[in-house]
């Protein structure tokens, strides 16, 4: 295990991070697609498909957007194994660490105020991954795929 003396948990999140960022482009790429794929769908289809909206807000043109929140808590844990001397055959002591990260994505979706129809899509966060983080993805309007 003398390999692995010198790394750190911090090292370890930032490769890990790394690795996301990477792989990201990817992924919110598809993310982006199945989502814009519900621009021009009603917003009874979008209920029925993502259930109702976390909060509803009223944009500055008067349109309705719809906002849908999702996060999860991802824990890290990190062992550090020392050899421990004594007796005839020898041992290994450790200690482990752990960090907790939360990775949010929120999505907007205006809705015309005149004909109920999604014109625009928006996202934001860490977790906008279709895919990614235990396969969640975004659900795409019905039939479409």
């Amino acid at each position: 295990m003398a390999g692995c003396k010198g790394v750190s948990l911090k090292g370890l999140l930032t490769m890990f991070l790394s690795l996301i960022v990477l792989t990201g482009c990817a992924t919110q790429a598809k993310y982006r697609k199945v989502v814009d794929s519900w621009i021009g769908k009603s917003s009874k289809e979008l209920v029925r498909t993502w259930g109702y909206p976390k909060w509803q807000v009223t944009a500055p043109n008067k349109n309705i957007v719809y906002v849908y929140q999702k996060s999860r808590m991802l824990t890290f844990t990190q062992n550090y194994y020392t050899p421990e001397y004594g007796g005839e055959y020898g041992a290994y002591g450790g200690s482990s660490s752990s960090q907790s990260e939360k990775l949010v994505c929120t999505i907007w979706f205006e809705i015309d105020r005149h004909d109920n129809e999604i014109v625009k899509v928006l996202f934001k966060g860490d977790l906008c991954v279709a895919g990614g983080m235990g396969g969640d993805h975004p659900k795409p309007p019905p039939g479409s795929g």
